[in-house]
């Protein structure tokens, strides 16, 4: 099997798994978006859900503890679009502030300069930019502006 054929039935089971036993109370998702160890679904109201590795708090929810299911990101923040990177997560709010949350081990967060603490709940990126999208790559994330300029954050900005 070639590596994207085995990525893509891992892929595949993940997503039968996650549909079939994985849903808190029928929640009905409109995005998801997967990192290296931890995938999140955003349903249409905004609220996030992840599920998967959380030794840096990745998952948002106030904790360090993996979960199999999809556990809610603790906070009142409708969310209009989120990125997964490696060990980190981020979203934008309905006007573009960007939240991350999990490592920020190379300042991935935005959050200031670098640490090693985990970071479990979500944390107000950049401040007062506002963001039309971002993407979180592994241990870095960009976003572009609503004027269309580019910010990127981590040790490959």
């Amino acid at each position: 099997m070639t590596k994207f054929s085995l990525i893509t039935a891992a892929s595949l089971v993940l997503l039968c798994c996650f549909m079939a036993f994985a849903r808190p109370q029928d929640e009905k998702y409109v995005a998801l978006a997967s990192g290296d160890r931890l995938t999140c679904a955003r349903t249409a109201d905004g609220r996030l859900f992840c599920w998967g590795w959380n030794g840096d708090g990745e998952l948002g929810n106030g904790s360090t503890m993996p979960s199999r299911v999809p556990t809610r990101v603790r906070t009142d923040i409708p969310f209009g679009f989120h990125s997964v990177g490696s060990r980190h997560a981020c979203a934008l709010d309905s006007l573009g502030a960007a939240y991350c949350w999990g490592s920020n081990s190379s300042g991935q967060l935005g959050i200031g300069s670098a640490d090693v603490a985990p970071h479990p709940l979500p944390a107000s990126a950049h401040g007062t930019i506002h963001f039309r999208t971002l993407t979180a790559g592994r241990n870095h994330t960009c976003g572009l502006s609503g004027t269309g300029e580019l910010y990127c954050w981590g040790p490959q900005r």
